[in-house]
């Protein structure tokens, strides 16, 4: 008997280089040192959340560049010199009302 599979939708290319660096990124942390690691998850998901909600997933173009933008910060980010990153008041109080809503 043959299973019958499913068949996987399309992805938009710029969909997978998205979920490619958001994976990325997500890795990051776990390279850094157990004191800077909440402020790299912090820092990249107000960076990611403030990114996304900057365009219309229409404009093409504008996430486009946000793409090739936040691809450079996260090899930035990545490098072994960069061993901690300041978050701003503005990322705590988001992340305070983000898990309090």
């Amino acid at each position: 008997m043959s299973s019958i599979s499913t068949p996987q939708p399309s992805r938009s290319s710029l969909l997978v280089s998205k979920s490619d660096l958001a994976s990325s990124a997500l890795r990051i942390p776990r390279t850094k040192s157990p004191h800077a690691q909440a402020n790299f998850r912090l820092l990249i998901r107000h960076t990611f959340r403030t990114q996304a909600l900057a365009v219309s997933p229409k404009q093409v173009a504008a996430v486009e560049h946000l793409l090739r933008k936040a691809k450079r910060t996260v090899e930035m980010w990545e490098a072994p010199s960069v061993r901690d990153v300041s978050v701003s008041g503005v990322m705590r109080d988001a992340r305070v009302g983000h898990t309090q809503a």
